[in-house]
């Protein structure tokens, strides 16, 4: 969870943060990009990519994840075309476009792609489901981790809270939670105190509990 006023910023963690146990992990690498179209019109455009200060959360043999789920799919392969991971995920893009207004315009949507920092150039290839079930490739992307233009975020100045710790990070969900509107000095009592309040409620009630 993270607060911020002006400059000013405290983060905190729900649900079992250790940076200790990412520490063997490659840092992580995410594809920022515009995702822009309406109805029968999709375009993908790159906004920018950058390797993030944090370790890559995920289990290391966690390479693909179930191929049902979501309307959209992300795989990396390397230059030999080995999967280096895959991952279905449901965009606000996908949601509006069902929605009356994209039969008369057009919008763009900033989304993310997040992967584990390569050793070198990959393929990133975005796959949507489509009316028969089966995915299809609708973009791709070549993306070097030595090129030029490739962003390194500085580390992060947020002050990490563990509220709930259910395992190691790697075989569990990181849910992270985010406040805007609290003062510096809220950042050391009252902010944490909100967290702990909400989820206490959030695990009161099912499928949580």
């Amino acid at each position: 969870m993270t607060c911020r006023s002006r400059a000013w910023a405290c983060g905190l963690w729900m649900i079992f943060l250790s940076s200790a146990a990412l520490a063997a992990n490659p840092r992580s690498m995410r594809l920022d990009y515009v995702h822009t179209g309406g109805r029968g019109v999709e375009i993908f455009a790159v906004d920018a990519v950058v390797v993030e200060p944090l370790a890559w959360p995920d289990h290391p043999a966690a390479t693909s994840d179930d191929p049902g789920t979501g309307n959209y799919r992300y795989e990396i392969r390397d230059e030999n075309g080995g999967l280096l991971l895959s991952r279905g995920f449901s965009s606000i893009f996908a949601e509006w476009v069902t929605t009356a207004e994209a039969d008369s315009v057009h919008r763009s949507f900033h989304e993310s792609i997040r992967f584990p920092e390569p050793d070198g150039p990959v393929n990133i290839a975005v796959q949507r489901r489509m009316p028969d079930g089966q995915f299809r490739e609708v973009w791709s992307l070549r993306v070097d981790p030595r090129d030029m233009f490739v962003q390194r975020a500085p580390p992060a100045a947020q002050t990490v809270i563990p509220i709930e710790q259910n395992g190691p990070p790697e075989t569990r969900v990181d849910v992270l939670l985010l406040g805007d509107g609290y003062t510096a000095a809220e950042c050391g009592s009252k902010f944490p105190a909100d967290a702990r309040r909400m989820v206490r409620a959030l695990f009161a009630k099912e499928p949580f509990a």
